[in-house]
């Protein structure tokens, strides 16, 4: 028996359609809520495009290399954590894509009495990195940026846009 999904979500193309939502909330505000729907609707566009892909070997090969990506299994990393309260390194390893994000530091924006400096008319705001423990950094909008773009690179290339 399949749960057949009542409010609208039933492609790949329609996650993907939300997390371009979910990223668009986030140009316009970097905060728990919008980075939570991003990472976890990141993270489940996985499964979709498995589900609609399944037994063409071809696409399931590139869906490999897809995961592998590190904006990727940052999404993964972080859409985990989200989801069990810390992401546990030791438990569960995933030895074909081990965890790759390590650390989240949030720079809070600069405030002129209480407006965000760069918010408006002032000027500045604050940032959200990733570390991985490879030692790169991700800026979390410009994560945003690549993961929506190789998702959708990998939609069109495979006839799910």
């Amino acid at each position: 028996m399949r749960l057949q999904l009542p409010y609208g979500f039933s492609t790949p193309r329609d996650i993907l359609g939300k997390l371009q939502r979910d990223a668009d909330r986030l140009k316009t505000e970097v905060n728990p809520d919008n980075t939570f729907n991003f990472m976890v609707t990141s993270h489940s566009l996985l499964d979709w495009i498995s589900a609609a892909i399944a037994g063409d070997t071809t696409k399931e090969a590139d869906l490999e290399t897809l995961r592998d990506k590190n904006e990727i299994r940052i999404c993964r990393d972080l859409s985990n954590a989200s989801k069990h309260f810390e992401l546990k390194l030791d438990k569960y390893p995933n030895t074909k894509y081990p965890p790759l994000a390590q650390a989240v530091i949030i720079v809070q924006p600069t405030t002129y009495g209480s407006a965000i400096y760069g918010v408006g008319t002032y000027g500045g705001t604050g940032s959200t990195t990733i570390e991985t423990n490879q030692g790169q950094e991700y800026e979390l909008t410009e994560l945003k940026d690549e993961v929506l773009r190789v998702y959708s690179e990998f939609l069109t290339k495979h006839g799910l846009a």
